[in-house]
């Protein structure tokens, strides 16, 4: 709990909090701007575009059911062919329009499904981004033209006619017919689940407002007045006598029963509302998670592909963070790209909308957004710039809180309690500030759009009311009229409709600016993601790399030379050679580039001069993946799993046989030990294998390493937490186990040295001395029988003693 001075420093009433001065960075730092936030959030397309492409199901309709399985249809050619006909016939065919007003809206829809013509052959012509942009706008184009033709056209042939026209562009997209191999085979494109969402929002909003128009006139035309219904709305609801031209005014039992079609119709729209935004919320934080797990096992991936040399650099806290935290903001920013996209087309058809009644009004409703725009470009780079020192400080206390975890045992053994917390505490003050500096800038933004659209919304409001009371006639009052709806000219029902939807256009503006700003905050996250998913892994395959073939000579290092930063190498042209059948130890001072030597060999660096070389051949011809599957290695940290015994051993090997595992823990003299515990090979370990002691989590390591069964194996100090027994026979074993394989052993410890066939004495990034134990010693002043002596003499003394 923080006493009162440290709680003091997490929030001041006045002034800055408490900020790193290498953090809290100028505004100008970023460099970002508009279109670069796009384009960072574009970099997420390939994540997006499968859950917009989907995938194909095929069906052979005849012939071999064989000749479905290919996943990629090609036969796309009938839909713009199909739909360029159907254009045709309705923009060529006789005039079908009802008045010169319905003829003048038909030619407009006529213009648009030239559009979708166009845009379906846009659509073959173009691939991925571009076919999804051609696609959508094609889907919009077609959507409008066949509402128009619908309100303008005379019988129902070519309402029919544009309706089968717009189906048959979507299905161009959807579906698929071709022969292949001698049968006629379909294809549906499924998992489109991001088109779906959008179709599914998009006509769930344009007959959400068709309602509310019919149920606003009804209401206060209809019911409240008495006048009576248009002839297509008397139709709809079978109103005999109702009409106009039937009847100059409704009776009290026509508008009493014109009440229960308001209710039903209310109901239904709000039925619709509630039940439709529900349903697509939870679709759409469905498709977020997917695109999520997507992104996070993209960047864990990376993660694996990257090399040592990287992961030195990188603290692990960090990476937690990335992986956990910052990768999630992809789902945050896809929920801001359907909301946005929501709001975008919400807004666009309520200025379509507006645009009925008046013009003016309309571009009101569309400029709302210049002066949110205009404080957008200020607020923008400062917001980013917060929330990037945010994430920074938050990846830091991350890494913080790792490190104490990791080194708890050293803590309490040192009484460093307090001073960890006090550090912890002063960096979860930073973070905390940190965080709270960009979330209040976040909330001024909201505050300062509200204040801006609420401006307008008074200016339009007033506009509106004057019209009202004038009655001035509705800019496109046929339209209206041929729709079957009242709402030609201004009054109470119109005003009371228009308003709903010039307040709504002011309210998507507003939720755009939010959404805006918060990806401000989510980009930046994104950012640190694409800044792994850009590094290009150190140690790749070449092209043409090859599987490595059976180990039969000799594993060879030829003057390898290697340095984790150039003014600082580690080996310089070391070289020797391996055979099947030996064991090499590799002993030096602590520094000398003995642990490097093996990194090497299993490719989690490359040289930087020189080359390894496995039966002659260089190991980076060979596939990195082949290689290491060639190799097994126990190292000095024995890294165990929170998971059975057995599951540990078999780590490497996971459908080895528990008899494998068994003959594997013998080798390694850990089946008794095993055996020794309540569940045996089924006891399940802690974190880091914390239940056991130093040398059993040695000797399952060892273990592990042996049932991979590789003709190279790698120890690393395998029996410094081994007692001098357990050693001896964990060494015999080895030796009689690993005939025909090439054993090394990076060591400090004289009793494992002698058992070597051949000892390479590593000092200064050099290989010095090499030969059996009985060769080095009888170097006078060599470095192996100085490191030899050394050990001896105090263990000579500790005997006499």
């Amino acid at each position: 709990m923080l006493d009162e001075a440290r709680r003091g420093r997490v929030l001041p009433i006045w002034g800055d909090a408490p900020l790193p001065k290498d953090r809290d960075r100028d505004h100008r730092a970023d460099h970002y701007s508009f279109g670069g936030v796009f384009k960072l959030v574009w970099r997420a397309w390939p994540f997006l575009y499968r859950y917009i492409e989907g995938r194909w199901a095929s069906r052979a309709l005849s012939g071999p059911a064989e000749a479905a399985r290919d996943s990629h249809p090609t036969g796309y050619l009938y839909m713009p062919f199909l739909v360029t006909g159907l254009v045709a016939w309705l923009v060529l065919g006789a005039q079908t329009a009802t008045s010169e007003s319905a003829a003048r809206w038909s030619l407009i829809g006529e213009g648009l499904f030239v559009a979708m013509a166009a845009c379906a052959w846009a659509t073959l012509a173009t691939r991925n981004r571009l076919q999804a942009v051609f696609a959508i706008a094609g889907a919009l184009a077609g959507f409008l033209a066949t509402f128009l033709f619908w309100v303008t056209s005379e019988g129902y042939g070519p309402k029919f006619t544009a309706l089968g026209t717009w189906a048959a562009y979507a299905a161009g997209w959807f579906v698929r017919f071709e022969r292949r191999d001698g049968a006629t085979v379909v294809s549906f494109r499924v998992g489109s689940h991001l088109l779906y969402y959008y179709l599914i929002d998009w006509v769930r909003k344009f007959v959400l407002a068709l309602l509310t128009a019919i149920v606003a006139d009804l209401l206060y035309k209809s019911i409240l007045v008495g006048e009576p219904l248009s002839p297509l709305l008397a139709g709809i609801i079978g109103g005999s006598g109702m009409a106009d031209g039937e009847a100059a005014r409704l009776t009290t039992d026509q508008r009493l029963s014109l009440q229960w079609w308001w209710i039903g119709l209310a109901l239904g729209a709000f039925l619709l509302e509630r039940t439709g935004a529900l349903a697509l919320r939870y679709y759409s934080t469905w498709i977020q998670q997917m695109i999520n797990q997507d992104l996070r096992v993209a960047l864990v991936e990376r993660w694996h592909k990257l090399s040592m040399r990287h992961h030195a650099e990188q603290r692990v806290g960090d990476a937690v963070y990335r992986i956990y935290q910052d990768s999630a903001q992809v789902t945050q920013v896809i929920t801001r790209l359907v909301t946005a996209f929501s709001m975008i087309t919400a807004l666009v058809s309520a200025v379509f909308l507006l645009m009925f009644f008046d013009p003016f009004l309309a571009l009101l409703a569309a400029g709302i957004g210049l002066p949110v725009l205009a404080w957008a470009r200020w607020f923008s780079p400062r917001l980013r710039t917060r929330a990037l020192v945010a994430r920074e400080r938050n990846s830091d206390l991350t890494s913080r809180i790792q490190e104490i975890f990791s080194g708890l045992r050293v803590i309490k053994a040192y009484g460093r309690e307090d001073a960890e917390q006090a550090r912890f505490e002063d960096e979860s003050v930073v973070a905390f500030n940190a965080a709270f500096k960009a979330r209040s800038l976040a909330a001024l933004t909201m505050i300062v759009s509200f204040v801006l659209t609420g401006v307008v919304l008074l200016v339009g409001l007033y506009f509106m009311a004057v019209w009202a009371a004038e009655r001035r006639p509705a800019a496109a009052a046929g339209l209206i009229g041929l729709v079957g709806l009242s709402f030609t000219v201004w009054n109470v029902q119109s005003f009371r409709w228009v308003q709903d939807k010039f307040f709504e256009s002011a309210v998507d503006v507003r939720t755009l600016s939010r959404e805006w700003t918060f990806a401000q905050d989510q980009a930046m996250g994104l950012h640190r993601v694409f800044d792994i998913l850009d590094i290009e892994p150190d140690v790749q395959d070449k092209p043409d790399a090859i599987p490595m073939p059976p180990f039969e000579t000799a594993l060879a290092f030829e003057k390898v030379s290697f340095g984790y930063e150039p003014e600082r190498p580690i080996l310089s042209e070391v070289s020797f050679t391996a055979t099947p059948g030996t064991i090499t130890a590799i002993v030096g001072p602590t520094g000398s580039g003995k642990s490097t030597l093996m990194a090497l060999a299993l490719r989690l660096f490359d040289p930087e001069g020189g080359r390894i070389t496995v039966d002659g051949r260089d190991i980076r011809d060979l596939q990195v993946e082949s290689l290491r599957d060639n190799i097994s290695i126990a190292l000095q940290e024995n890294i165990l799993f929170g998971m059975s015994i057995a599951d540990n051993i078999r780590y490497v090997v996971p459908d080895a046989s528990r008899d494998e595992v068994e003959a594997a823990a013998r080798v390694a003299c850990a089946h008794d030990f095993i055996m020794a515990l309540p569940e045996g090979y089924d006891t399940v370990l802690g974190d880091r294998g914390g239940r056991l002691s130093a040398g059993q989590r040695q000797r399952l390591s060892i273990a592990r390493a042996v049932i991979k069964d590789a003709p190279i194996l790698i120890l690393d100090e395998p029996t410094a937490a081994l007692d001098a027994a357990t050693e001896h026979q964990v060494l015999k074993n080895l030796h009689d186990w690993g005939q025909g394989r090439a054993i090394f052993i990076v060591t400090h410890r004289l009793s494992t040295i002698r058992q070597a066939d051949q000892i390479l004495y590593l000092s200064g990034g050099k290989v010095c001395e090499a030969g059996s134990h009985a060769e080095l010693m009888q170097m006078a002043g060599g470095g192996y029988r100085k490191l030899v002596t050394a050990e001896s003499e105090p263990a000579l003394a500790g005997a006499a003693e």
